[in-house]
């Protein structure tokens, strides 16, 4: 997913993009908005293009190396945490997407510890490691406090990206440490449109 691909998002969007046109890509970032809205696959998004090979101004470039093992989960400097199955033994066993009652009720601290771990590694390709915590405000309040250290010292080479829809849910001290990226709902005219943009007929942009 290049950024132009995004429907709606315009501002955080943009916020994304002034950090990669600057190079001042914060440590810890914190994608804030309602369920639905296309806040994890726009963090990936993000991921790719601070690792892509040939970025441009539209983020990553969507065909070289990196992008392509980006898009399989399979790039040694992405890591993707979330829930895992009930049945894993690995902490940062990469999820797939499963039904609720297929997955465990929060991400715990050994997968918190698993992170920090890793994050003090330097990277083995691309110039950081990039780490996904979606959804982050089912980490508990111990997998949190876990991850404190890292956000607010966290190694040169290191970003982490926090997925949430329930701020609340987020200790004070974990929002704090991150730059909030704030999504919202697209309004129904403004997704009718940009669909029938993309070629589907009006009645089925209506069913969207």
């Amino acid at each position: 997913m290049r950024f132009s691909d995004v429907i709606g998002q315009r501002r955080a969007i943009e916020l994304l993009r002034r950090t990669l046109a600057r190079d001042r890509v914060p440590h810890g970032l914190l994608f804030l908005g309602p369920d639905g809205v296309g806040k994890a696959a726009i963090a990936i998004a993000y991921a790719s293009a601070l690792l892509c090979e040939r970025r441009g101004p539209d983020g990553p470039c969507g065909t070289c190396s990196t992008c392509l093992r980006i898009a399989h989960r399979n790039h040694p400097d992405l890591f993707v945490v979330g829930r895992l199955p009930k049945k894993a033994t690995d902490a940062l066993d990469p999820t797939t997407e499963r039904d609720d009652d297929e997955l465990r009720a929060q991400i715990v601290v050994d997968q918190v510890r698993e992170v920090v771990e890793h994050a003090g590694f330097a990277p083995r390709e691309a110039a950081r490691r990039v780490f996904v915590i979606d959804p982050a405000d089912r980490m508990n309040a111990e997998a949190q406090n876990a991850l404190l250290k890292t956000l607010e010292e966290p190694p040169g080479k290191t970003v982490l990206i926090l997925v949430s829809s329930r701020a609340h849910a987020l200790l004070p001290t974990v929002r704090s440490r991150c730059l909030a990226v704030e999504f919202a709902t697209v309004p129904v005219p403004e997704l009718a449109a940009a669909l029938v943009a993309r070629g589907l007929s009006r009645a089925e942009a209506a069913e969207r």
